[in-house]
């Protein structure tokens, strides 16, 4: 005996709205799950909990941390920016965190508006909590104003990729032997791509924290660096070239604002002598008169 119809065509509705009511959110793979949050601003990303119970803390375990210009952009008031505020938010989100962090992105506020000048920002503990976490890539992005970048830096063992804009970086840990300072980089393993933008090698600090830098980074492959304004102003130390040491992995050179200045000339001349499988140097040369130009070229062929 075959069932009534309007049986079959209950039934049939009651599929139905199983199959509209079946949270298909809480059904997706935590890999697709990590780009479509990864994709999304933090603050979209945490009201994403809303929509499933599943989703709920899933935001807390995003895999690339990016506070950039448009998550700071809520902590201007008028012409002030709250960095108190802005410290406070991103403690907050690095103490809930649950998991390993393998980006991290963080665009610095323009230090003149801030409104207490005695608030600094609290890059030291975050760097502290990211070489805890397996952070591979960094990027520090201060497009204002020069910001000082600490030397806990140097506990990101698992940096694979640094990205440095408008810095000055703290040296790293010094031991004295013999009267002399000696330089001792902790080196970064695994980093493999190094990019130095807007250097100002006029301030000797930068200038030889550049070459601590590059010593504590002997697996790069590719190496950016671009430089702003240099007066032609001489080096006063000659580097005594080590043997045992070689950038035995630099394959690409990009060098981006080149004004044939001596502290340019000298970076250039050290990255040759240890870079022995060195495939491509790019230089692009800003505008300067044919007489530099000449004694440019002189230089870079004796090298």
């Amino acid at each position: 005996m075959l069932p009534h119809p309007c049986k079959l065509s209950k039934a049939s509705n009651n599929a139905d709205d199983e199959a509209n009511n079946e949270d298909l959110i809480s059904n997706l793979t935590e890999d697709l799950t990590d780009k479509i949050l990864r994709l999304l601003p933090l603050s979209e990303a945490a009201k994403l909990g809303v929509l499933s119970k599943t989703w709920h803390n899933n935001w807390s375990c995003i895999t690339s941390l990016c506070f950039d210009y448009n998550f700071g952009f809520k902590f201007w008031k008028k012409t002030k920016f709250d960095l108190e505020r802005f410290n406070s938010v991103i403690n907050n989100i690095l103490l809930l965190h649950q998991g390993l962090i393998h980006g991290f992105l963080l665009c610095f506020p323009n230090f003149k508006a801030v409104d207490d000048n005695e608030i600094t920002l609290n890059l030291r503990p975050w760097l502290c909590f990211l070489s805890r976490n397996g952070v591979k890539k960094i990027t520090l992005d201060s497009n204002y104003s020069f910001a000082q970048i600490p030397s806990q830096i140097y506990m990101c063992k698992d940096l694979e990729k640094l990205i440095l804009k408008s810095f000055f970086l703290i040296r790293p840990p010094t031991e004295f032997k013999g009267g002399l300072r000696n330089y001792l980089p902790l080196p970064f393993t695994h980093l493999n791509k190094l990019a130095l933008r807007n250097l100002d090698l006029t301030d000797i600090d930068i200038y030889f924290c550049t070459f601590d830098l590059l010593q504590s980074c002997p697996s790069i492959k590719t190496l950016n660096i671009s430089v702003g304004a240099s007066n032609d102003v001489d080096v006063q130390q000659k580097f005594d070239y080590d043997n045992d040491f070689k950038l035995g992995y630099l394959r690409e050179v990009n060098f981006k604002g080149f004004q044939g200045s001596l502290k340019e000339l000298t970076l250039i001349e050290y990255l040759l002598y240890f870079s022995n499988v060195l495939q491509r140097l790019f230089l692009q040369i800003e505008e300067i008169d044919d007489s530099l130009q000449l004694k440019v070229q002189k230089k870079l062929n004796g090298f």
